[in-house]
């Protein structure tokens, strides 16, 4: 199975990745499911291209206005056949912690600091995920169908007083009743009046930024994103474009489904920057000689070193569990320093030799095995390096203060990377003593 996503801007950050993996991680699907990520900005982009609205040298803003930011990213049209778009300026601006902010300043204009402070413990603090949440589908309602509303419908109910121990008086004036606070389009105005500023300023920054770098006589904003069939927020923007960049903006019925439109049309053609994400069909770890930690280790996987006399176990360092989801162009890395111990220091070939194994586990573990011997761990394979060509000024002298035996210490990393095949490399001093490759159905 394989599935397309549109991701939202702000967690399509070639910066961080765990944003898009976070992003993600929620969805629910069988291991064997091949992920294709693009930025939702960018399918937006494609799939106005793709219906033929602009030609060769037009540069298409996307407005992602979704729960998170809104964020503008500008693309300039390089080719139609094959479609090609150059990122020119993206943007962040406000989001939902700067609605919900405006919100309590305007619910703290409204009833008075007093009442405001009497409620905010008991509602406004204790019940804050509820809350916003409650506030968020208000807003989306309304954003819906602002056209059809007259400024004294009622949009919610607010629950101010419930969990204060005395109560809320009634206050007509204020629309408190029964420790219900009446909420209508006309306060939903007050809470959104410092959006039309923020929207005006971000978009003058990013077409600035713009024109700064390309030249071209035709430009078009198209919305996308949870709140981009919003008629509120389309009047809005529209009217700053109309009146202030000569720019037309484009707005579809369903927002989201244009998107959707853009991240099949990339899969279908190879355009675009699609990132291909899939889940890890088992768990993969490596295993080499390290101390005993008591904390982490089972004592029956104890040994006392017979050179050394340290206490050490065969742990197992987990590179990646099943279900985890992993990025084709980003693969899984690890790198495993070791000590190995040898008692003298003059060798024929193959008489020192330092070797690490790659283990698997099929099953899915909150805390995974560490030691070796748990029944759910199968060896995958071993390598072994021959270390007999290491100069000896490479070498550590140390002694044994027990026993009085003297031997020598060769540190090494080994380095395991999970691409198309599993590569393994083993390095002392910076310097690659050796490596090689397996195929995963080895």
């Amino acid at each position: 199975m394989e599935l397309v996503l549109a991701i939202p801007s702000g967690y399509f950050s070639e910066q961080d990745e765990g944003r898009l993996m976070k992003a993600v991680a929620g969805v629910n699907f069988d291991l064997g499911t091949r992920i294709l990520a693009i930025d939702n900005a960018e399918a937006a982009a494609l799939a106005l291209l793709g219906a033929g609205l602009q030609a060769v040298g037009d540069v298409i803003v996307v407005c992602d206005a979704n729960g998170i930011a809104t964020t503008l990213t500008s693309y300039a049209v390089t080719e139609k056949e094959p479609i090609m778009l150059e990122k020119l300026a993206s943007h962040a601006g406000f989001g939902s912690s700067t609605i919900h902010k405006s919100f309590l300043l305007w619910l703290e204009a409204w009833i008075g600091r007093d009442l405001f402070d009497k409620i905010s413990k008991y509602i406004l603090l204790e019940h804050t995920g509820h809350f916003g949440q409650d506030f968020d589908q208000v807003l989306l309602s309304y954003a819906q169908n602002y056209r059809d509303k007259k400024d004294d419908d009622l949009l919610w109910y607010i629950p101010i007083g419930r969990g204060s121990p005395v109560g809320l008086e009634d206050d007509e004036a204020l629309g408190i009743t029964a420790d219900e606070l009446v909420f209508t389009k006309y306060h939903m105005e007050q809470v959104l009046r410092p959006f039309r500023p923020m929207v005006a300023e971000l978009l003058h920054r990013h077409l600035r930024d713009v024109n700064r770098k390309i030249e071209s006589k035709r430009k078009v904003v198209t919305l996308t994103g949870s709140f981009g069939s919003s008629q509120y927020f389309y009047r809005i923007l529209n009217d700053i474009c109309r009146t202030q960049h000569q720019v037309q903006v484009h707005q579809e019925d369903r927002c989201e489904m244009a998107a959707a439109r853009g991240a099949v049309l990339a899969r279908k053609t190879g355009c675009g920057d699609v990132r291909t994400l899939q889940f890890a069909r088992r768990s993969y770890g490596a295993s080499v000689e390290e101390p005993f930690d008591p904390n982490l280790d089972d004592p029956a996987d104890m040994l006392l070193h017979p050179l050394t006399g340290a206490k050490v176990t065969k742990r197992i360092t987990w590179i990646y569990q099943k279900g985890d989801l992993v990025l084709d162009h980003l693969p899984p890395q690890l790198r495993v320093n070791s000590s190995e111990y040898f008692e003298s220091f003059s060798f024929r070939d193959g008489e020192m030799r330092t070797s690490m194994t790659l283990v698997g586990c099929d099953e899915y573990s909150e805390s995974p095995p560490r030691s070796v011997r748990d029944s759910r761990v199968y060896t995958l394979f071993t390598a072994t390096v021959d270390l007999s060509d290491l100069p000896a000024v490479t070498l550590v002298k140390q002694r044994n203060d027990l026993t009085g035996q003297t031997y020598c210490r060769v540190d090494v990393v080994w380095e395991v990377k999970f691409d198309t095949v599993i590569g393994v490399e083993l390095l002392h001093g910076g310097k690659e003593l050796g490596a090689g490759t397996v195929d995963y159905d080895e």
